[in-house]
């Protein structure tokens, strides 16, 4: 099943190396255009934080994705946990 091979490939994340973001500017559903570098590095400035993602093309907001920094790593599955991390980042 091809579809099955796509999963595996991306759970190898060593394939897969960053090279940075296709293009500059998310336009949201509303046709506001978001420029996303700026905001993941003032993110990723934050010493809980290792990496930062924004995302949203076509959708009505953007998101952003997080990776806690080493040492910060919570179990998402723990509400009390998920609170403390994003009270520390916000």
């Amino acid at each position: 099943m091809p579809f099955l091979n796509c999963v595996d490939d991306l759970l190898n994340t060593w394939r897969f190396p960053s090279v940075g973001r296709m293009d500059d500017v998310i336009v949201l559903s509303s046709g506001y255009k978001a420029a996303p570098s700026n905001t993941e590095a003032v993110i990723a400035s934050c010493p809980y934080i290792s990496g930062a993602v924004m995302f949203g093309r076509e959708r009505s907001q953007v998101g952003i994705l997080v990776e806690p920094s080493m040492g910060n790593f919570i179990d998402v599955n723990d509400d009390e946990q998920v609170a403390r991390f994003r009270n520390q980042v916000w």
